[in-house]
């Protein structure tokens, strides 16, 4: 084939990793790049997205009428109709003609595919979202497989992707490529890292016998191999008939191409290959979209716990609040008599913006192994019963007896500080709250005082980066101990328990004991906004005020101080004492309720309806604490039945204990926020600082900056560079 026919119909690989994908699309952009590579790719051509655009051109306005119908299927019929009626313009067409004689053998048999221009992305696969046409012969035949190729960029079905995907705003464009068919002997898909699984060193090869587009249809089951780097393992799953698709040799010899593909293109890949007379070809090659993104800091590969589902919190972090909170893990350290500088803690990881605890060394260890598990099992049970199949099919690694004499030595350390605490407060309840209470307060006057003295610019960088790192030194074996005196008296009754004659009823009574635990800051919190609702509901034009908001509404009123006094001030004390928290709290770049306080206008509504009702919290809580009260004498009763009376008398003990303590297992949480809220206001304060010296588009924004980062903002060229960050790790 010559150079070029025409502009608008490009031989596959003469433009090579310059072919844009405005032009060719996704799918011949990158068979465009594997030709120019080198690799094993039928002959062929692309027409390009330029053919598209002038014969629709003056189309644009009438599609764009038919999608704002908002109906799929009606739309997509018309569309196609304009698109088959309007044909190829005459340069196109005389264009595919020439490139299709030039391909030898004479006549050539081609396969015809789509290729988006919005397709094979590196963020979205649009995987068969528009026709393919095999087995297509003659000059007539190919002509017209182009233009239903361009018509079938509007199916119904890419339509609906296309507007769950949120790209519909633009209208999409399609280039078409033209390849020899493979005669294959057997044929398939291969994707360089395991996209169930999302294993990087595992490749997963799916083989039938014939064309692949059996396969692609799902008309077809596939063999199934594996092939895993890491071990130099080759895996072969059902169904696998008599005599293997694939030899061992050529299993490998695909793998090794796959393997150099994906170098080439810096990501894992998922490729389509056919294999004819003794050679395999590459069809098509296009990132996987799928998979979770890893670490990327150049340690390797490990069992990571996901931090936000310990909290509850599934969303990203921002950048700052990421910072934050390995600021606060690295200053921990220092309680095991580590000194560890923030960017080389090795506790917690990054990715996909977000934070992941990493467990490898504890899993490496039967003593850490059984920490996790423990510690899984009282606060993620999804999470205990995932671990204990890991370990169950043998995925995990073999755990070797005891521990590193550093890890001894700093829990030796580190345990007697909480311990202490901990019989503090066994011994003397009330004493170990008031502590904890007072240890609080203490902190957060500590953290005031140092903001105070670094007000702005790079010291307040400096201050929010180290008050971060000594948040764990100075308070976390406090918040420790109390969390530890919440839980050990439970946990000791449920072994009891589980000795009793009827366990099941008797575990059942020990988790009755938690109900309308006092002393808890969250019950608390709820008790304070029900009495919120109280004062209004004791002042007419307060409560004639909020039922006429919906919570929007009335979390505007009150940001605006628009409400009547009485509901403005029960509102207000609310958010004196809790407006620090918010949704997603554990990251300083969420907006605290005293900012955004929709979601407690909401509650706070809620409460006022409930009131009418007559079914009030302060009843709710008042009965729950009676059925606990009867649950204590039960158990009680139970152990002294069950194992005579010491044991009642420890069951007792322990059930008072529960009802004591079992309430401050909220409240290391609620210190750190509170911290975290202090923060967050001096964040904010510098962030409207360096709004108004132009430095950045809005205070917020100082949220998707490091502290070292915002710290040395003090003109121009930092600051473009920092307004390019912001939007870039706000699109991440």
């Amino acid at each position: 084939m010559k150079p070029s026919v025409t502009k608008l119909v490009h031989r596959l690989g003469e433009r090579g990793s310059e072919t844009e994908l405005q032009e060719a699309g996704g799918k011949a952009a990158n068979l465009s790049r594997l030709v120019q590579w080198g690799f094993p790719v039928p002959s062929g051509f692309f027409v390009s997205a330029l053919a598209y655009a002038e014969a629709t051109a003056r189309l644009s306005g009438k599609i764009a009428a038919l999608l704002a119908t908002g109906d799929s299927a009606a739309a997509s019929r018309a569309i196609r109709e304009l698109i088959l009626a309007a044909g190829l313009p005459e340069a196109a067409a005389g264009g595919i003609a020439a490139a299709y004689r030039e391909l030898a053998p004479s006549p050539p048999l081609v396969a015809v595919r789509s290729s988006a221009t919005a397709e094979d992305l590196p963020d979205l696969s649009f995987a068969g979202q528009q026709d393919t046409y095999l087995d297509v012969a003659g000059e007539a035949a190919v002509l017209d497989a182009v233009l239903r190729c361009w018509a079938s960029l509007w199916t119904p079905r890419a339509i609906d992707y296309r507007r769950r995907a949120g790209i519909e705003g633009e209208l999409p464009s399609i280039a078409v490529v033209v390849q020899l068919m493979v005669r294959a002997e057997s044929a398939g898909v291969m994707f360089t890292a395991d996209p169930v699984g999302g294993s990087r060193s595992r490749l997963v090869v799916e083989a039938i016998r014939g064309l692949g587009d059996a396969l692609v249809s799902g008309r077809a089951i596939p063999e199934r191999y594996s092939v895993d780097s890491a071990h130099g393992g080759l895996e072969i799953e059902a169904p696998v008939a008599s005599a293997p698709i694939l030899a061992e040799s050529e299993l490998l010899e695909l793998a090794r191409l796959g393997r150099s593909v994906q170098a080439r293109f810096g990501r894992p890949q998922d490729i389509e290959w056919a294999r004819s007379e003794g050679r395999f070809f590459l069809l098509q090659s296009r990132p996987i979209t799928s998979l979770y993104p890893l670490p990327e800091d150049g340690r390797p590969c490990s069992w990571l716990y996901s931090f936000g589902a310990w909290q509850g919190y599934l969303e990203p972090f921002t950048p700052l609040g990421r910072e934050m909170m390995l600021g606060v893990v690295s200053g921990a350290g220092r309680l095991f008599g580590l000194r560890l500088e923030l960017e080389r803690q090795l506790a917690f990881r990054e990715a996909g913006e977000r934070l992941w605890v990493d467990l490898g060394r504890l899993l490496r260890r039967k003593p850490g192994r059984a920490f996790v598990s423990v510690f899984l099992g009282s606060i993620d049970p999804s999470g205990a019963e995932i671990l204990n199949a890991l370990e169950g099919e043998g995925s995990l690694p073999e755990a070797r007896k005891g521990l590193p004499l550093k890890a001894f030595l700093g829990l030796a350390r580190f345990l007697p500080k909480v311990g202490s605490r901990v019989l503090r407060n066994l011994a003397r309840p009330a004493a170990g709250r008031a502590r904890l209470e007072r240890r609080i307060e203490e902190a957060v006057a500590a953290v005031r005082a140092e903001l105070a003295a670094a007000p702005s610019g790079p010291a307040l960088a400096l201050a929010i980066r180290t008050l971060a790192e000594r948040i764990g030194p100075g308070i976390l074996p406090e918040l420790l101990g109390g969390m530890v005196s919440s839980q050990a008296p439970f946990q000791l009754l449920l072994r009891l328990a589980a000795g009793a004659r009827d366990a099941g009823a008797a575990r059942a009574e020990v988790l009755e004991l938690t109900r309308s635990l006092p002393h808890n800051v969250t019950t608390e919190m709820d008790l304070q906004l029900w009495a919120a609702a109280e004062a209004i509901r004791a002042d007419r034009s307060s409560l004639e005020a909020c039922r006429g908001l919906d919570a929007a509404a009335l979390a505007r009123a009150w940001l605006e101080g628009r409400l009547p006094p009485a509901a403005h001030g029960a509102l207000g004390d609310f958010m004196g004492r809790y407006g620090f928290r918010g949704t997603g709290e554990i990251d300083i770049g969420r907006p605290r309720w005293r900012e955004e306080p929709a979601s407690v206008a909401g509650a706070l509504l809620s409460y006022l309806a409930k009131a009418e009702e007559g079914d009030s919290p302060a009843e709710q809580f008042r009965r729950g604490s009676e059925r606990a009260g009867a649950a204590a004498k039960r158990v009680e009763e139970a152990m002294r039945r069950s194992k005579g009376g010491p044991a009642g008398r420890v069951a007792r003990f322990l059930a008072g204990r529960v009802r004591e303590l079992g309430g401050l297992r909220e409240s290391p949480k609620f210190g750190i926020m509170r911290i975290l809220g202090e923060l967050r206001t001096a964040l904010l304060a510098e962030g409207a600082r360096l709004a108004e010296a132009g430095l950045l588009a809005e205070a917020g924004d100082i949220f998707f900056l490091r502290t070292g980062e915002f710290g040395r903002l003090g003109g121009e060229p930092e600051a473009s560079s920092a307004r390019a960050l912001v939007a870039e790790r706000r699109a991440a």
